[in-house]
């Protein structure tokens, strides 16, 4: 089944997460500064920024609306995995997998 299939066929959090993973794995994340990034989506480029609480916000419509979207989800998956393996670069955890 290709992405565009599970998307279609996927509930309103499963497509967050696809769409999410798939702006990961697209490279479509840029760091701006040490808490905020340019993430491109299909509809426009946006800023996810990330605050002192550890909460993501993005500028995007879908976020303001209901409070979560994909670009916020892509830069949260993108800073976990960045810290993970940075982890197994220094023998903290051993690699059991990738996150995406």
């Amino acid at each position: 089944m290709s992405e565009q299939e599970k998307e279609r066929k996927a509930s309103g959090a499963e497509k967050l997460v696809l769409k999410a993973k798939a702006i990961i794995k697209d490279k479509r994340i840029s760091q701006l500064d040490t808490s905020s990034y340019e993430v491109k989506g299909d509809h426009g480029i946006y800023v996810v920024s990330k605050d002192a609480y550890g909460n993501y916000n993005c500028s995007c419509v879908g976020y303001l609306k209901r409070g979560i979207c994909s670009h916020s989800l892509a830069v949260r998956l993108y800073e976990q995995n960045r810290e993970y393996r940075r982890m197994i670069k220094k023998g903290i955890v051993k690699g059991a997998g990738y996150i995406p």
